[in-house]
């Protein structure tokens, strides 16, 4: 199976974004996106991105970080 990646939009986190709902089965990945994501780019520890389906519902987001 192969996938379109250009219907996927790539973005930085930002104190303002809007995280849509996401589980990827990691209890601990999940709580870091919606808890700590922010205060690590506020405090300039890491920086978080998303790529998201905007077709997708609400489960939509794959996120991953680069510190």
């Amino acid at each position: 199976m192969n996938m379109d990646f250009n219907k996927f939009v790539f973005r930085q986190i930002e104190a303002d974004t809007e995280i849509k709902p996401f589980d990827c089965g990691d209890t601990d990945l999940n709580g870091f996106l919606f808890d700590d994501a922010k205060n690590y780019l506020d405090a300039m520890l890491a920086v978080s991105y998303l790529l998201e389906d905007p077709e997708a519902n609400n489960n939509g987001s794959v996120n991953f970080n680069l510190c």
